[in-house]
């Protein structure tokens, strides 16, 4: 074996627990990670890469193991050799210290000099000392991870500090018997290098082993009755008696791997079994008992694998990491197999310019090691879910899934069950509702899918993208922009399997006024041109096929001349198309289901709609120049009315009753009838800006689905009504703006109020004095966040003040006992954020401090006994500064420019969950610093602002209830901002 996969283990010979205990285990731990042991006194340094230094109480005792040590640092220098020091029975301190002592009475002066100068530099390196561990195979298994990520600086990062302790846990969670677990993640994640790294751990406690890379295409080649010889000597149908690790990676069908399975006929209780695969459903069919996902790599991690293969050295704490670094550090998203090529190509290359022009030449022609992975996963996919695929990488990255649902269905997909096979093979990802897709895998099948054959522009920063159906362009999306006014973009008519064509300006003032003709086929499905220039569609245009038309900001007068067919028509959107006359076409769009007018200050007239029974989503111009329109009674498919800012919407006359979503800001309304009771459905009410709106009915407790109350700017309203039935799913209440002059006791009888995601916004309630006593009794929570805001409630009482403060201490102790018990979220964010006039830290606070810099000294083991979060508080003086879009790390949030007065205070509740995930970017798992350096800024969402001044502020640890163990370390001081 090569020097490069040896280690020389230097100990004390004469210590029998080291020399028959400690050492024989650190080389079984060794040999699992495939590196051999060099143990014998006579074995040469020159035959290793690697030395373990074991010290122990009499290791100064011995001239064997003294030159032996001599020889390491002279290797260390001569060579770059590897040392780890271990420290066993002994501290790092007492070798520094006592060591030195003896070495002068059992040595020369020369011997012990020589030796004493060595000992300094050694003892001064990273070690591990045995007191620091709970149990001797914690402490084996350390070292040796330790010593492997030393010799392989580029192999599994990241694995051993997070990705296997997750793993073992995932184990001792199941029952005894045979345990299996499932491995998956998108191509080059690092599957195989977690499943070896398993196996590496675990193959000593088996009697029988067997690793499977590759399985599907050995599988393929070999057949599974050869498998099985070699792997166990043995045929099928003979019962294996002993416990049996079994890894089986890249399992594409689970017929394969049941199958071999099954050749082995049974597995004696204790035996383990782990498949990996980029598809979940394969794990499903297999029945593994649970499924990891592999995430990828954080930033700091990222940082080091590029490092490596970049540089060949780690640089992630200098300078050395460029812009044009970062920015494919960045790309690569945590993917390890990109790390690793992007980080060799760059390697090759000097000069920035180099490396700029090479980055965005690996983006559009991604190198062929990337993509045949993804390629084979790729071509495993149904036609349909290719189509899905490709569509999302092109067009649709980013948006919403219900949104791109539709418009697949329409285009002729399918993708209720596209969407999801593509998710289950790690294709592609849904966040927070929204597509996403890696850039990796992005790339590689836009190359793909890209059409080669038409050029439009040779200007490489074009956007306009292709894909094929068969022979012919399927679908276009062209970033008009860039185009000077002499190309012509008007002949698609001969485009004849054309069916998504999508016209938009990056730049709006550089949109075409100079198209004259136009030319479109008759099997397009989805037509969308911003600033469309001509003053109608064309004449010989046919819509029967067209279900989506989106034309905002264009100059239409009219749709067409005559009747059209629409049959196929759903939603259509014109808003802001100023010089809109007339759309008396969609009255035959008998299915249509979304029409959105707003802005179209022009509209002369508005279509008959009483066939167009499934209308959902209207949204209507401010009407000023014809009156609004009757809808029948029988509109039982209309979900969502918009009729903000209609000056003439006076009297509400609604009967819809099946109505979910009814915005009537800024209307002229002046009051609500009792009628508004029977809108059982509605889910929210936005009264926004009613200037003459004065008066609420008391029935709005029988809108038991109502979630969100707007009645934010509504000047006239001076009181609410009295609450007395339950609104169990009111969540949101904003009364910003109002004459409202003392809060509603909505908040004791509304149960998701005080139980769920209440929002209150009551900012610039001038009259407000009191507030309703149950904000101090709330109920413990499982929902986050929760906001409530007082800013400039000048008459707010000394009492309300103590009612406010009061409740953020309880919600912040409820929301922690929830969340520690069912481990919710992830996301950083202030989970309890409140704030009122003020001028004083509250009492509760453990740690305060003048200005905006607080140094709270935290205990040693801080994070253990129930620890889960942080609360925060900050004194503001704003002196009467606007603030647009106020974005404090409390969630003090605003959607207009307000005017906060005078000096106000702040609390905010974050969870350990957040604290802890933030902390891993730049620092390993488990590491928990003894200080926290904390500074407040305001900022208003585009920088500092400088003339709001934190006065004061605080910092106390939050605990749950019932306490939980959870280990620790020590480490530097961890900045902290509470402010962005």
């Amino acid at each position: 074996m090569a020097a490069r996969n040896k280690v020389k283990i230097s100990f004390d010979r004469s210590d029998e627990t080291i020399r028959w205990s400690l050492v024989p285990h650190l080389s079984a731990a060794f040999g699992r990670k495939g590196i051999s042991v060099l143990t014998d006194k006579h074995d040469e340094f020159s035959m290793s890469i690697a030395s373990v230094l074991i010290f122990s109480k009499n290791y100064a005792s011995s001239k064997e193991s003294l030159d032996d040590f001599l020889k390491t640092i002279q290797r260390r220098h001569d060579k770059g050799h590897v040392v780890t020091t271990v420290f066993c029975g002994v501290s790092r301190s007492n070798v520094k210290a006592n060591f030195a002592k003896a070495l002068f009475e059992h040595w020369t002066s020369y011997q012990a000099s020589q030796w004493c100068n060595a000992l300094e530099e050694i003892a001064s390196l990273p070690g591990h000392e045995d007191i620091n561990f709970k149990s001797d195979c914690e402490f084996v298994e350390k070292i040796a991870r330790d010593v492997y990520e030393k010799i392989f600086p580029k192999e599994r990062i990241g694995v051993y500090s997070r990705m296997l302790p997750d793993i073992e846990n995932l184990l001792c969670k199941q029952q005894w018997g045979v345990k299996t677990i499932g491995i998956w993640g998108m191509p080059g994640i690092g599957k195989t290098t977690l499943a070896n790294a398993v196996f590496d751990q675990m193959s000593g406690d088996y009697e029988a082993t067997c690793l499977l890379q590759n399985f599907h295409e050995t599988v393929q080649e070999k057949g599974l009755y050869r498998l099985l010889q070699e792997h166990f000597k043995t045929l099928p149908n003979q019962k294996l008696k002993q416990r049996v690790l079994v890894v089986l990676d890249d399992v594409r069908n689970h017929l394969d791997a049941e199958s071999f399975l099954a050749g082995l006929v049974s597995f004696s209780p204790g035996s383990l079994i782990i498949i990996t695969s980029r598809d979940e459903q394969v794990l499903s069919q297999c029945q593994v008992n649970q499924a990891y996902k592999v995430e990828g790599l954080n930033k700091r991690e990222a940082r080091q694998l590029f490092s490596w293969c970049a540089f060949e050295r780690d640089v992630r704490e200098t300078n050395l990491l460029t812009e044009i670094s970062m920015k494919v550090i960045e790309y690569a998203n945590g993917n390890p197999l990109a790390l690793r090529v992007y980080g060799k190509e760059m390697s090759s290359h000097e000069k920035p310019i180099q490396k700029e022009t090479l980055f965005l030449k690996l983006k559009q022609a991604p190198p062929h090691q990337i993509m045949e992975v993804v390629k084979s996963s790729y071509y495993a996919l149904s036609d349909n879910e290719k189509n899905i695929l490709v569509y999302i990488s092109f067009f649709f990255t980013g948006e919403n899934i219900e949104c791109v649902s539709k418009l697949l269905q329409d285009l002729g997909f399918f993708p209720e069950i596209g969407i999801n096979r593509l998710v289950e093979n790690s294709l592609v990802t849904i966040s927070e509702n929204r597509l996403e897709m890696h850039s990796m895998i992005q790339a590689v099948v836009r190359e793909i899918g890209r059409c080669h054959q038409l050029k439009i522009s040779e200007d490489p920063k074009t956007s306009f993208k292709c894909l094929l159906g068969t022979t012919d362009i399927e679908a276009i999306s062209l970033d008009a922009s860039i185009f000077n006014q002499g190309i012509k973009i008007s002949s698609f008519g001969s485009m004849y399997n054309l069916r998504y064509l999508k016209i938009y300006y990056s730049n709006p003032g550089k949109h075409h006024k100079a198209l004259e003709s136009l030319s479109l086929p008759y099997g397009l499905r989805y037509l969308c041109w911003e600033h469309y220039p001509l003053t109608s569609l064309p004449q010989d245009f046919d819509p029967s096929n067209l279900v989506e038309l989106d034309m905002p900001y264009s100059q239409l007068q009219t749709l067409w001349g005559g009747t059209k067919n629409l049959k196929m028509l759903k939603r259509i959107n014109l808003r802001h198309s100023q010089k809109l006359l007339e759309v008396n076409e969609l009255s035959e769009a008998r299915n249509l289901e979304q029409v959105d007018l707003r802005g179209c200050k022009n509209l002369q007239s508005f279509p008959a709609i009483r066939h167009l029974q499934k209308l959902r989503l209207v949204h209507l111009p401010s009407f000023t120049k014809i009156s609004f329109p009757e809808f029948p009674s029988n509109f039982d498919c209309l979900k969502t009315l918009i009729l903000s800012g209609c000056s003439n919407f006076i009297n509400f006359k609604l009967v819809y009753e099946n109505l979910e979503f009814l915005h009537l800001d800024g209307s002229a309304i002046e009051s609500l009838p009792r009628t508004i009771q029977n809108f059982q459905k509605l889910v929210l009410l936005n009264l926004k800006d009613c200037k003459m709106l004065d008066f609420l009915p008391d029935c709005l407790d029988k809108l038991k689905a109502l979630k969100e109350l707007i009645l934010s700017g509504c000047e006239k309203l001076s009181s609410f009504p009295d609450i007395k039935e339950n609104m169990e799913n009111l969540e949101i209440l904003l009364l910003d703006g109002t004459s409202v002059k003392e809060l509603p006791k909505i908040l004791l009888h509304s149960g998701n109020f005080k139980d769920q995601a209440p929002c209150l916004d009551a900012h610039a309630c001038s009259s407000l004095k009191t507030v309703a006593s149950p904000l101090a009794l709330l109920m413990p929570t499982q929902q986050v966040p929760s906001s409530f805001i007082f800013t400039n409630c000048e008459k707010l009482e000394h009492d309300a003040k103590n009612d406010i403060i009061c409740y953020a201490h309880n919600k912040r102790r409820m929301i922690a006992d929830a969340l520690n018990r069912h481990n919710k979220g992830l996301d950083f964010e202030a989970l309890v954020t409140t704030c009122f006039p003020g001028c004083e830290v509250p009492a509760w606070f453990s740690h305060k401090a003048s200005g905006a810099v607080l140094d709270p000294e935290l205990p040693r083991h801080w994070s253990e006994s129930g620890f889960v979060g942080i609360a925060l508080s900050a004194v503001v003086s704003f002196q009467d500064h606007k603030i647009q879009n106020n974005n404090l790390q409390v969630k003090c949030r605003c959607d207009e420019q307000r005017t906060i007065k005078s000096t106000h205070v702040f609390m905010g509740y974050t969870k350990w969950l957040n604290i802890n995930r933030y902390q891993e970017e730049d620092g390993e798992k488990g590491c928990v610093p003894t200080k926290a350096s904390i500074e407040f800024e305001v900022t208003d969402g585009s920088g500092k602002v400088t003339s709001c001044e934190v006065q004061k502020c605080g910092f106390s640890l939050v605990y749950e209830s019932g306490s939980w163990e959870a280990s620790s370390r020590t480490e530097d001081v961890e900045q902290v901002s509470v402010f962005s």
